[in-house]
């Protein structure tokens, strides 16, 4: 995705909220960079930031070397990984 100042300023006057995915091109760093210039814009337009969502994925691959261990992470509630089990 890309954050320009155009981006970023329509994301200020329209948007309910930014995600984003790192790690890739962005980290801790760029993230609360996107996070402070959204604020800013969103003070521009009038809008409350706290009304304003924020988030960020963080994809990750693995290889188990138990076979269960794809079901373990399904099974567990935290996880946002979801659908059939690639194992089956």
């Amino acid at each position: 995705m890309g954050a320009g100042p155009k981006v970023i300023e329509l994301t200020g006057k329209y948007a309910d909220g930014f995600m984003t995915v790192a790690p890739g091109r962005h980290n801790a760093r760029t993230v609360a960079d996107y996070v402070a210039k959204i604020k800013k814009s969103l003070t521009e337009a009038g809008r409350d930031s706290d009304d304003f969502g924020f988030g960020c994925m963080f994809p990750w691959l693995f290889r188990p070397r138990r076979p269960h261990a794809i079901e373990a992470i399904m099974e567990n509630p935290s996880s946002s990984v979801r659908g059939p089990s690639p194992v089956d």
